[in-house]
């Protein structure tokens, strides 16, 4: 009586920094194609994005360096993408439309949710390798 192979032979299977820049390239195929559907579909108002754009160039003090922090925030999880996909980059949405509306309820989500996220990512550096035994990708992400 023969057994089945346990694995096809080449060994365990690792995903490295090749992998990420597929990955990324997911997420802007997604995002540009979402862009597309709303605007072939007509839900995409350009009126509200103008509105939004007023909003963030007419801002000054404090709530232009919050648009800022929170558009550098993004770029960050962007990047990071390369590595793992964030749910967190979600929260700057709340943060987003909070200085887009001025609900306040919205800005109670994003400190919440900053907070909890804050606390996992200080759990997750916590069980993180040295930075010198990590490879490139790991470095770069984490």
């Amino acid at each position: 009586r023969t057994t089945p192979p346990t694995s096809l032979g080449w060994g365990e299977v690792s995903f490295e920094a090749s992998f990420g820049v597929l990955q990324l390239t997911f997420i802007i195929m997604t995002m540009t194609a979402s862009i597309l559907a709303a605007k072939m579909f007509n839900l995409w108002d350009d009126d509200n994005m103008r509105d939004a754009y007023t909003d963030f160039a007419d801002s000054s003090g404090l709530r232009k360096a919050v648009y800022m922090l929170l558009f550098l925030q993004l770029l960050g999880f962007f990047l990071c993408a390369v590595r793992r996909v964030e749910w967190q980059a979600l929260i700057c949405l709340f943060g987003l439309y909070f200085l887009d509306t001025d609900k306040v309820n919205f800005l109670l989500i994003y400190v919440v949710l900053t907070v909890m996220s804050a606390l996992f990512d200080l759990y997750r550096m916590g069980m993180m390798a040295r930075w010198d035994q990590m490879t490139g990708a790991e470095a770069f992400a984490n």
